[in-house]
């Protein structure tokens, strides 16, 4: 009963897979997303949030500078984001 619960809810909840993210050069990185067995899952918002919390980890935000994927029934099921991480703009909008 535990692997047809167990299997159930893998299937239930679907699954967004992304690579490690890699320094391409300088302060340039990518990241690699793939969606699985999920009709409202987002390959490049995966991929998005990875870069950004990759970026937070130094005070920074990302910026992405190059991205492609496939779409498949509206959704994006593979994405791969070029990003640089840049300083987070000030909180009031100003410099």
């Amino acid at each position: 009963m535990k692997v047809v619960t167990v299997a159930t809810a893998a299937l239930l909840t679907g699954c967004v897979v992304s690579s490690p993210i890699t320094q391409t050069a300088g302060d340039n990185y990518r990241v690699d997303s793939r969606v699985h067995l999920c009709s409202w899952c987002d390959a490049e918002a995966r991929s998005l949030k990875m870069a950004n919390t990759f970026c937070a980890k130094t005070g920074r935000t990302a910026e992405v500078t190059q991205g492609h994927g496939m779409n498949y029934g509206g959704n994006q099921v593979t994405d791969t984001t070029f990003f640089t991480c840049i300083p987070k703009p000030p909180a009031d909008g100003y410099n």
